[in-house]
């Protein structure tokens, strides 16, 4: 009998959070936060590339200047 009373509770609850979407959604939160830590972090390097290239370019100048004389 308490078996089915907790199964009447649980339903009723449910019914009050909309069949328990907003628990559904908020399962799904973690992987829209990866997602959009993922593109901001792709965003940056997206960024950045043209900077971190140029330092390259100018490490391998130097480097080669310093050789050469």
């Amino acid at each position: 009998m308490s078996s089915l009373y907790s199964i009447f509770i649980d339903s009723r609850n449910q019914h009050i959070w909309g069949f328990g979407r907003p628990f559904a959604l908020l399962g799904l939160l973690p992987h829209f936060m990866a997602m959009a830590i993922g593109v901001g972090i792709g965003l940056i390097l997206i960024g950045l590339a043209p900077c971190i290239a140029m330092v390259i370019v100018w490490i391998f100048l130097y480097a080669a200047f310093a050789c050469g004389h």
